[in-house]
């Protein structure tokens, strides 16, 4: 885990929010990894155990995080074109394998994904999306890549940041016309913790302005 015994405080880093700048930040207050196999290049780690731990139960915890609509497509991007290019001739097909993935992914409520279906060389039933629920501990912070340097500001141990023109994350595809209706509900209803937790914009899927009917039907129908 990412922990900073200094502070009392312990970095959940998730993918694909920001975590390469926020790794910059928190290593210079003492931040450190501890008791992980799993460790990058630059020192970061993506173990979503955390806040599992009762090792340090006094300990604060800081997430980074994204809009869960984004995460996911983003996550599905990484798994078809691990460089994240994509021809704009093959956008519409990539837009039907994303439900498809999601359709697929999304079953019951298990947050599971089958990257077989689009991987050679992979294990089925990879947990990503597990460890996105905050089931065993909600975090005290959340740092939101689109409210980054906000965010941080609300962190009391952490000093004023002077330089705020770096680009936290900028999307190669929009994710708000990736969605199909049932697909984006499916995100939703799994992930609504997170849209609640971190005033997320459940509508925030289309670009289109959905009908009252819609919108009722979305956030109360049955998936």
């Amino acid at each position: 885990m990412n922990i900073s015994h200094e502070h009392k405080v312990i970095w959940w880093a998730l993918e694909s929010s920001g975590e390469d700048k926020m790794y910059e930040i928190l290593k210079n207050y003492g931040f450190s990894v501890e008791n992980s196999e799993n460790i990058t290049q630059q020192g970061l780690n993506y173990d979503h155990c955390v806040t599992e731990s009762t090792q340090f139960p006094d300990y604060k915890v800081i997430c980074t995080i994204s809009n869960p609509y984004y995460r996911v497509f983003d996550l599905f991007l990484g798994f078809v074109s691990p460089n994240k290019v994509v021809k704009k001739k093959f956008i519409p097909d990539l837009r039907e394998k994303f439900n498809k993935f999601v359709e697929k992914s999304l079953k019951s409520g298990k947050l599971v994904v089958n990257p077989v279906d689009f991987l050679e060389n992979e294990s089925n039933n990879m947990k990503y999306f597990k460890k996105w629920v905050f089931d065993d501990k909600i975090p005290d912070y959340f740092v939101r890549i689109e409210h980054f340097y906000n965010d941080l500001d609300k962190i009391d141990f952490i000093d004023p940041i002077i330089d705020k023109k770096h680009i936290i994350y900028e999307d190669l595809y929009d994710y708000r016309s990736m969605y199909d209706f049932s697909t984006a509900k499916k995100v939703y209803h799994n992930l609504k913790k997170h849209f609640y937790l971190c005033d997320y914009d459940p509508f925030s899927f289309t670009h289109q302005e959905l009908t009252k009917e819609e919108k009722i039907s979305f956030l109360h129908g049955l998936l």
